[in-house]
């Protein structure tokens, strides 16, 4: 229950540096901040909406595109063919990140004041990963977002959030645009990496 959670005394926990600020984005987007219901921590409710982070262009192409990476390779399939109509773009952080209010999960401590486990965090079925998100985003200490471990490199990753009425982090995070998923060649290396070909239709 949401009360339940609210009433946890979460430790004060900020992630070490250097910090993600690589993103992987859907081009539809004007904002670098929307809701995808089929992101990991996107909160369930749709009311937040999120911009995910990673350390590096690697982490970043795949905490977006790792599953099909790997659901490919287990079909033993020779190519991952990905329709490009709405092509995914890579952006920078401009600037430093501002200070943020962060849930960071990477931190044991931290782990252990809220009660999430590994399982929870990492589970395939996303309904749990964003009820759990959306906790965080409920909380009371007021969290800009949640620092958490990649699934498939282990790098630290950020998702931020837009909290109704809140702080306004799309006008605080300036990104520049960094070129096309397709045009990338950190994409065919980390595609290549998975044992995966890569293809566009």
């Amino acid at each position: 229950m949401q009360a339940d959670f609210d009433a946890i005394n979460f430790a004060s926990a900020p992630p070490s540096r250097p910090l993600p600020a690589i993103r992987l984005a859907d081009a539809r987007y004007a904002s670098q901040f929307y809701v995808n219901p089929t992101s990991r921590l996107t909160p369930i409710s749709g009311a937040f909406p999120c911009v995910y982070l990673g350390l590096t262009k690697q982490t970043a192409i795949c905490e977006v595109m790792g599953d099909k990476f790997y659901l490919t390779r287990t079909r033993k399939l020779a190519v991952h063919a990905i329709a490009s109509r709405h092509a995914q773009r890579l952006g920078f952080l401009k600037t430093p990140l501002p200070a943020l209010n962060l849930c960071n999960w990477t931190d044991p401590g931290m782990r252990l004041s809220s009660g999430i486990d590994s399982s929870a965090i990492m589970a395939l079925n996303f309904k749990i990963t964003r009820t759990w998100a959306e906790r965080v985003a409920r909380h009371p200490a007021n969290f800009d977002g949640i620092c958490y471990r990649s699934r498939h490199t282990d790098e630290p990753c950020l998702v931020l959030w837009l909290r109704p009425g809140g702080r306004r982090l799309d006008r605080e995070l300036n990104f520049s645009d960094a070129g096309a998923f397709l045009s990338s060649p950190d994409a065919y290396a980390a595609a290549a990496r998975c044992q995966v070909r890569l293809a566009f239709i």
